[in-house]
């Protein structure tokens, strides 16, 4: 995996490099993210529905192809649950946001009219700058009794740097000019540790790209 990451990174550096022009644009969609524990006592429990905005920037190495960056506040998160030492269950709904750097390599088809296809790959790091929780603690010797908890903040149990792959695709519109509309759907599988402590887990998500070049 280190060797993947080094090779990712030398590509697209080295892309951005030798670009011929650049491509500056936003873009703002949803995402449905999820966690996948990997503690014994521990279990995914459900998704959840955030957004992501923030600026793109695509730096062209040829027509067809681009090393694509930017700078995104994404909201991640899901839903877990854990059987404590006391044998109590405990839910808990993560809402988690991230500064996220994507460094990844666009592959483009040749122009069909005013259309563009695309495939992308690489990776893309991720800053955790809030997390909070809701969660609830059903007592084990009473099925009935449970403990509501809202809006804590554990910013102490989530890990600061989170990396992820990601791999999509979709389609490029030119609207006039220089303005071109873009859509697509990626996968962003994380597969560095999100928490701190004695919990184990990652969290990925189905991104619905959305946004505009200028």
């Amino acid at each position: 995996m280190k060797k993947l990451l080094i090779s990712i990174v030398f590509v697209v550096v080295s892309s951005a490099a030798s670009a011929q022009y650049f491509e500056l644009g936003l873009r703002a969609h949803p995402v449905y993210s999820w966690i996948k524990p990997t503690s014994d006592n521990m279990g995914s429990d459900g998704g959840r529905v955030g957004f992501s905005y923030g600026l793109v920037g695509d730096f062209y190495i040829s027509d067809r192809y681009a090393f694509s960056t930017g700078l995104e506040i994404t909201s991640l998160g899901g839903k877990t649950r854990e059987v404590t030492g006391s044998s109590d269950t405990e839910l808990s709904e993560y809402r988690l946001q991230y500064v996220e750097i994507p460094l990844t390599l666009r592959l483009q088809t040749d122009k069909r009219g005013a259309w563009v296809y695309y495939g992308l790959f690489g990776l893309e790091t991720g800053l955790n700058v809030k997390a909070r929780a809701d969660r609830t603690i059903l007592d084990a010797s009473d099925p009935g009794l449970k403990t509501d908890l809202s809006k804590l903040d554990v910013k102490d149990e989530i890990t600061a740097l989170r990396l992820g792959l990601a791999i999509g695709g979709g389609a490029i519109y030119d609207l006039s000019g220089s303005t071109r509309l873009f859509g697509g759907l990626t996968f962003n599988n994380g597969f560095t540790d999100i928490y701190q402590g004695n919990r184990k887990g990652t969290t990925s998500y189905i991104s619905l790209d959305v946004g505009l070049f200028f």
